[in-house]
């Protein structure tokens, strides 16, 4: 489910920019999430005290991975890419949380 949303925020932000397809939205939205995947599976074998630190690291990680994967697949300058990592982090966690909380409700009724 991130991957569309992904994809739908990327194309949002970077539609006045004909050369960039859905296509390639849908990689570099494949990469990031995949990243975060690798990120969370590592985070996941830590103790149950790092839980607190893996989050806040994990957080950074994203932030940083976001703003040098836009800026190196769509030729953004630093701070361009900073505003879009920002907005696109704001706009994915807006749309993903209704649909994480349909799925929580779906599995409370179930």
């Amino acid at each position: 489910m991130t991957v569309p949303i992904s994809v739908a925020i990327l194309w949002l932000m970077f539609a006045w920019r004909r050369r960039f397809s859905l296509y390639h939205h849908a990689v570099v939205a494949l990469y990031g999430l995949g990243f975060l995947a690798l990120l969370s599976a590592l985070a996941s074998l830590l103790p149950t005290v790092l839980t607190g630190l893996a989050t806040f690291l994990i957080m950074i990680a994203a932030f940083v991975h976001a703003t040098v994967h836009l800026k190196g697949a769509y030729g953004s300058g630093w701070v361009q890419s900073v505003l879009r990592a920002l907005t696109l982090s704001v706009l994915t966690t807006l749309a993903f949380a209704p649909f994480l909380t349909g799925v929580m409700l779906l599995g409370l009724s179930g």
